[in-house]
């Protein structure tokens, strides 16, 4: 049996937490004997861990641990993570990479994962000196997965690329059965007008304040319809407060995190993507897979997912893009294309669970 550890940040709501525990619900606990770590003891997916998975945290949620994981990621590592598996995996750039870097087993396997394209978003420069710091503790790593071919490229804009043979891409899954179930489930919310909805952090990366100022700039020109937003973070009363001076409150409504946002994506009319960057966008997948047409900027993942159109609307990053994306639908909601049954075949190419898993085992090896 093989022995693996998975050091990631958290299990708050994203879409790299959701593909990890896909990811553990699948490995078969007669195959592996899995043991997954957090940097911090936090997120709403903390109760989602299967069972078989063995469990542990370095820092409790309220400590500040910048310091510590920027200048002494060796010490945290002998510290709390020190084993003998045969495989460890960085399930996430940034904190657990770096930590993960400094490994001192010198017989396992190790992996890293790339969720974002970090030429647009490098968002984990603040916890390494310099660029150069950061590939170094890259270069630690056997193998590095991203979640798509734009998360490759932008890893390459950025550091070049020294590491390109040990790089895979692997597409994140999406269990299309289970979407489609927990679809089905009875919406108590009200639906009386034409819907616009979004998945995500309420975070700068997912650009909800273009967006919301798009809306307003459209409700303003006599355009009637609503706009349902699922997910938390840090900007959750920023952009409640940016709506209330809008006045546009009526019209959009925040959800927080959603155990199951398939019901609140499928009783919408349009799925929105407001993105700075991203590596590949679960949640467009998701869209995808309840035939729901998708507008989104052209950040790497998306233009990606959305095969440069063929499969929903793509336009620029910028409330000025997001403002005429919408417009184009609620002008003409059949102007953008949707999933069909012929061009499943193609979905599944991206997203299908079966050939993901089986990719991750011969990744394991």
């Amino acid at each position: 049996m093989k022995k693996i550890m998975i050091l990631t940040n958290n299990l708050n709501g994203g879409g790299a937490e959701k593909v990890l525990l896909t990811l553990l619900n699948h490995l078969s606990p007669i195959e592996y004997e899995i043991e997954l770590a957090l940097v911090f003891k936090t997120g709403v997916y903390l109760t989602s861990i299967p069972s078989h998975v063995k469990i542990r945290y370095i820092f409790d949620d309220n400590i500040n641990a910048s310091e510590l994981i920027s200048h002494q990621p060796e010490v945290i590592y002998e510290t709390y993570l020190k084993n003998d598996c045969d495989v460890e995996i960085a399930f996430l750039e940034g904190n657990a990479t770096k930590i993960l870097s400094r490994s001192t087993n010198k017989v396992s396997k190790k992996i890293a994962w790339v969720h974002i394209d970090l030429n647009q978003e490098h968002y984990t420069k603040k916890i390494y000196a310099n660029d150069e710091e950061e590939l170094s503790a890259y270069t630690a790593f056997n193998q590095i997965v991203f979640v798509s071919n734009g998360a490759l490229a932008g890893f390459e804009l950025l550091f070049g690329n020294r590491l390109h043979e040990r790089s895979i891409v692997v597409y994140n899954p999406i269990d299309t059965t289970d979407v489609l179930q927990k679809a089905k489930e009875a919406l108590t919310a009200r639906k009386d007008i034409i819907t616009l909805c979004t998945v995500g952090r309420l975070a700068m990366q997912k650009g909800y304040a273009n967006l919301i100022r798009a809306v307003n700039s459209l409700l303003q020109q006599g355009y009637d319809f609503n706009l349902w937003i699922l997910g938390e973070g840090q900007l959750e009363q920023e952009l409640k407060e940016l709506c209330i001076k809008l006045k546009i409150e009526k019209h959009v409504t925040f959800w927080g995190f959603q155990t199951n946002p398939y019901k609140f994506m499928n009783a919408a009319d349009v799925f929105v993507c407001s993105s700075r960057a991203e590596g590949l966008s679960l949640v467009i997948g998701e869209a995808l897979a309840l035939k729901k047409p998708v507008v989104s900027t052209k950040c790497s993942g998306p233009m990606e997912v959305l095969s440069a159109g063929k499969w929903g609307q793509l336009v620029e990053i910028s409330q000025e893009g997001l403002y005429f994306g919408i417009k184009n639908y609620l002008d003409n909601p059949m102007s953008i294309p949707v999933l069909t049954n012929e061009t499943m075949e193609i979905y599944n190419n991206f997203y299908g669970l079966d050939n993901y898993v089986d990719r991750i085992k011969k990744l394991i090896g």
